[in-house]
């Protein structure tokens, strides 16, 4: 899986080092609070290198907040 992600990043014009960028992805967290029937999910904000590598696999980041 490392080595495609990389591949992925250098085939969209950049080289992450590998630790930071797994330092930052470890951060990246998402919950959802239920109360009276209602939820609401939030996740942290993107750091580093993490938005760049979603987009170069492919992957949507959820939405920062939403309710359900």
């Amino acid at each position: 899986l490392a080595k495609e992600l990389m591949r992925l990043c250098e085939a969209h014009g950049f080289q992450p080092e590998w630790q930071p960028l797994i330092n930052d992805l470890d951060r990246l967290q998402q919950v959802t609070i239920e109360k009276d029937g209602r939820a609401i999910t939030t996740r942290t904000h993107v750091t580093g290198q993490v938005g760049s590598a979603f987009q170069a696999a492919g992957i949507a980041l959820p939405a920062g907040t939403r309710t359900s």
